[in-house]
């Protein structure tokens, strides 16, 4: 049995607009994939744009905590050496008094 052109041509006219149907479904499922796909990308760039801002923000944090922290230090080293010196002053004080008391009874 040999299928002569007319008859080749008639079943691929025939079936023509299915594998049209069949195209532009598929073209149509693919720009739906790639709305998707920037939709996503979209949010993905915005999520790493939060989450950067938010790392910053945390490191300013850091930095600002740190900073306190120094400060902290030096002043707790400022007073431990105002408290030292206080306490030399009332040591020479008490000295001077307890001599003094000593000379009285002599």
């Amino acid at each position: 049995m040999q299928i002569d052109p007319s008859q080749a041509l008639s079943q691929f006219v025939g079936s023509l607009p299915t594998f049209i149907a069949i195209v532009l479904a598929w073209v149509h499922s693919n720009g739906r994939i790639s709305d998707l796909n920037a939709k996503v990308d979209t949010r993905i760039s915005d999520l790493s744009a939060k989450v950067d801002t938010r790392m910053s923000d945390l490191s300013a944090t850091i930095g600002d905590t740190n900073s306190r922290i120094s400060d902290l230090r030096s002043d707790i080293k400022e007073m431990k050496t105002d408290l030292t010196n206080q306490l030399r002053r009332v040591e020479e004080v008490m000295d001077a008094r307890l001599k003094h008391l000593e000379d009285q009874e002599k």
